[in-house]
């Protein structure tokens, strides 16, 4: 009877030893395959970070915000297709009318989302023309490159066109196009550009300058580069002889054939300059 129960104790020692590696080898197994199962979701999430995963820079933003261009890009494409597509990409953004010319490179850094650097070129505006619904920002050639935000744009810095936004599109241009010549005959004869342009009744063009309080009535109704110089010559006569007296005058009048005048704001006095 002793000799039977020392066999089974034995017995049972031996299998547990024989079936101790076994679960030891599960054991090690399971580890193992849980590491995997880690290992894979990381790498699952690196490959699907390079692939749709982006972060965006932006360089030479003035007016524009990268809220507003960042909703205009393809998103839902995959960063290859962004690096292979880069026309596309640059097209998308060039219909933004404030963008002159874009360019899209990389910056991407080793084991990081993918980067791209977007470069911007914005249009500069030169004009500023008011209307009733809103202010448009206009470039050198009188082109609407689109409206204004509030405090987008410094208007000081800018002539502002007032009074062309009336009648029909076909007035607007002819307004437009009218008040651009007078502007551009003005800076061919070296004179100060105007800070504001009012379109009047009747093809009258009231001009205001910086740090002066006077106004100059121009005469678009003969709206030749040969008529505006004429005016603008008669201009530089009258800045040189009341140089010493800017600041009495209130208005002067260019619409008269080959006269100017001056009227003061204190006095009834009037200055008539003659040009040829």
């Amino acid at each position: 009877m002793k000799k039977t129960f020392i066999r089974s104790i034995l017995l049972i020692l031996l299998v547990g030893l024989s079936v101790a590696p076994f679960f030891l080898c599960v054991e090690n197994l399971s580890f193992v395959l849980n590491r995997f199962r880690e290992w894979r979701g990381k790498s699952y999430y690196f490959i699907e970070s390079q692939l749709f995963e982006r972060r965006l820079q932006f360089s030479g933003l003035q007016r524009l915000t990268e809220k507003e261009l960042i909703a205009s890009l393809p998103h839902d494409h995959s960063n290859l297709w962004w690096f292979m597509n880069r026309r596309h990409v640059i097209k998308e953004l060039r219909k933004n009318n404030w963008i002159a010319s874009a360019s899209l490179s990389t910056c991407s850094r080793p084991f990081e989302p993918v980067c791209f650097m977007i470069e911007i070129k914005e249009r500069e505006p030169r004009y500023v023309a008011l209307s009733e619904k809103g202010s448009w920002a206009l470039d050198s050639q009188g082109e609407i490159i689109g409206p204004l935000k509030e405090n987008q744009i410094n208007q000081t810095e800018l002539t502002v066109i007032e009074g062309a936004f009336k009648g029909s599109p076909g007035l607007f241009e002819k307004n437009l196009s009218v008040a651009l010549k007078l502007l551009s005959v003005l800076r061919e004869q070296g004179l100060p550009e105007p800070s504001r342009v009012l379109v009047g009744d009747e093809d009258q063009y009231q001009l205001a300058f910086p740090g002066n309080s006077y106004i100059v009535n121009f005469s678009g109704a003969q709206p030749s580069y040969q008529n505006f110089s004429k005016q603008g010559e008669r201009l530089k006569i009258i800045l040189s002889q009341v140089q010493s007296d800017l600041a009495k005058i209130r208005e002067i009048d260019l619409a008269f054939d080959k006269l100017g005048i001056v009227k003061f704001v204190d006095t009834e006095e009037r200055l008539i300059a003659k040009s040829s």
